[in-house]
């Protein structure tokens, strides 16, 4: 994906392009992180856009990294797709929505879409708009409170679980009981919820 992209790219722009990978997490766990240590939040900030040409992700955290940081994303429409789809808030009004550009399917479409993000990058106000919009999101959709519901809402729908479906009955009420048990401060409602 990211050589198609770079090939697109007219020539007058191409060294205004430079490209920083990430790949995985710190393998070696006992490696000392220093206050000199670059981070992914240094490398968002000093970046002007993020290629995340991934096929999968889990939880989408590089759109709301990005997001957060105020730099535009183009990406690819990863797997799990119901994951991609909730994320970037596709069934939301658009005020919830992420302002995403995504890698084209075909490779006609790459010229399409690589004039896209140069005259988003060229734009100042454009570019401010987009941005500001994504952070905007950010900040409504992935407060602590509203994760704090989200898991409260999952965690009844695995309680619910409980009260039926004999097959699963006891391996829910034990996994509930162990997050309930170590959780109790996070998830105060959940256990209203389940008192009542």
């Amino acid at each position: 994906e990211i050589s198609r992209f770079y090939r697109q790219i007219p020539k007058k722009y191409v060294s205004r392009f430079k490209f920083v990978f990430t790949l995985g997490t710190l393998k070696d766990e006992s490696a000392e992180i220093t206050k000199n240590s670059v981070r992914i939040s240094d490398i968002y900030k000093v970046s002007d856009l993020v290629l995340f040409p991934s096929k999968t992700e889990g939880r989408g955290l590089p759109i709301i990294e990005s997001a957060a940081s105020f730099t535009p994303i183009v990406s690819a429409r990863y797997h799990p797709k119901k994951v991609y789809r909730d994320l970037v808030g596709e069934d939301l009004k658009k005020s919830e929505r992420f302002n995403i550009i995504e890698f084209p399917d075909d490779l006609k479409d790459y010229e399409i879409a690589v004039k896209k993000i140069i005259e988003l990058i060229l734009d100042i106000k454009k570019y401010e708009i987009f941005t500001n919009h994504n952070r905007a999101v950010v900040e409504r959709r992935f407060t602590i409170k509203n994760l704090e519901k989200d898991f409260n809402e999952a965690y009844f729908r695995l309680w619910k679980s409980t009260q039926s479906s004999d097959d699963y009955k006891d391996h829910a009420k034990r996994t509930l009981k162990n997050i309930i048990s170590s959780k109790t401060n996070r998830l105060d409602g959940l256990t209203y919820t389940i008192k009542r």
